[in-house]
């Protein structure tokens, strides 16, 4: 695979569309397991009763609610990063 200049003259490599593809799977990754979480998550919440017996049960059902959380700002975060690498990648090839 041919190097190419991008407007500003920088050399763009394959590693920048491998980091692009690298990228969406990760995303894709954790957008998975997000989703897993916040099923094991309800489930969780619906089973427990209100006044739950156990502090440690309590606690992982709130510790899954900020872990989904986290996934899902992470998540975001790094389409955010995958966006800006897939126009440097546009604007290193020319294409639109």
């Amino acid at each position: 695979m041919p190097i190419r200049k991008s407007k500003n003259s920088a050399t763009v490599t394959p590693k920048v569309a491998e980091a692009v593809n690298e990228s969406k799977e990760v995303t894709r990754e954790i957008e998975h397991a997000a989703h897993d979480l916040a099923v094991a998550h309800a489930v969780l919440q619906k089973n427990i009763p209100d006044t739950p017996t156990s502090e440690d049960v309590s606690g992982a059902v709130k510790r899954t609610a900020e872990v989904q959380k986290k996934l899902d700002k992470t998540a975001k975060k790094l389409e955010t990063v995958t966006e800006k690498l897939e126009g440097e990648l546009k604007d290193s090839t020319g294409k639109k």
